[in-house]
């Protein structure tokens, strides 16, 4: 008894690191589906949602995405991450991958302090900074990627990025990253005043924000091409062939 109830605490983290099973859509498999983080998410399995399957296009999307991208500085501090969403698509029989889209809305805020005064007793010495950024890589089905960025986001604004120039016959693992970074940085004044000789100094505040909602992916399939009767006539004339060359060699 005492066996079992050890083999099944030491089982617990392993189920816990299970692949999650693979999702069917009406033209698609996903499978080996995983992310992973630079500091804010563990890396491994991820639940992924299917938004809409219809005719063609499957959207997908996973709440750890927004998770992931949601960064807040203030003062002199900088941070970034970077999230990684990977799986293995693969089209079912007599189906290609011909593209994907990826989308979302980006919300930041940037916020700098002045030094408002006309009192030449004030000197300004730096002023405050702040900076956000988001950057979206997509693999572009060739070994390469392309992407996409926004910087210095203040109000919502749509992100989107597409493909759909590809043609993929069997199994092909996409990794999806998007790094997002925000910065911010005091301000410095020094106050001197010449009759009294008084001299000190003061910050200047700052902050970045940003953060990502409702991203979602989508594939896109079709129908796979298929081979024009004079292509049939060549495959089968090179069976042929190859036929013949077999019984020459056996005789």
């Amino acid at each position: 008894m005492r066996h079992f109830m050890l083999c099944a605490l030491l089982a617990i983290p392993l189920a816990s690191q299970a692949a999650e099973p693979p999702i069917q859509s009406s033209t698609l498999q996903f499978s080996n589906i995983a992310h992973d983080s630079w500091f804010q998410l563990p890396a491994g399995p991820v639940g992924l949602q299917v938004l809409s399957d219809t005719a063609g296009a499957t959207t997908v999307t996973t709440p750890a995405w927004e998770t992931a991208v949601d960064l807040s500085v203030g003062g002199s501090q900088a941070l970034g991450d970077t999230y990684r969403l990977s799986m293995d698509l693969t089209p079912k029989a007599g189906y290609r991958i011909t593209g994907f889209s990826f989308s979302a809305t980006v919300s930041g805020s940037l916020y700098t302090s002045t030094l408002n005064t006309s009192d030449p007793r004030y000197h300004l010495d730096s002023p405050a900074y702040a900076a956000n950024t988001v950057t979206v890589f997509l693999p572009d089905g060739k070994g390469g990627f392309t992407q996409t960025h926004l910087d210095n986001v203040t109000a919502a604004t749509p992100l989107s990025l597409e493909r759909h120039d590809l043609s993929i016959l069997g199994t092909t693992q996409f990794d999806f990253d998007t790094r997002v970074f925000t910065q911010s940085q005091y301000g410095q004044y020094t106050f001197y005043d010449p009759d009294t000789q008084d001299i000190w100094s003061s910050k200047l505040p700052a902050s970045a924000s940003l953060s990502l909602s409702n991203p979602t992916l989508t594939i896109y399939t079709a129908l796979a091409p298929v081979p024009e009767p004079a292509t049939w006539a060549m495959l089968l004339a090179g069976v042929g062939i190859v036929g013949v060359a077999r019984r020459r060699r056996q005789s």
